[in-house]
């Protein structure tokens, strides 16, 4: 998953996705359900994940 830069909201029950990639300045709010990522995020600077309420990142590794 590429955010571009982007500010997503991740709001599901649980998703799983290959890789997670921020982008510059890419923001990944987890505020519900469990994000699964199977590899490790990259971040090409100024990137952020939060997560607030009951939002999960759980990230193999």
């Amino acid at each position: 998953m590429t955010l571009n830069g982007h500010k997503v909201f991740f709001q599901d029950h649980t998703l799983t996705v290959a890789d997670l990639d921020l982008g510059v300045g890419g923001h990944l709010q987890a505020v519900n359900g469990r994000l699964n990522v199977s590899a490790a995020p990259v971040c090409s600077g100024g990137g952020a994940r939060t997560t607030d309420e009951s939002g999960q990142v759980w990230i193999a590794g």
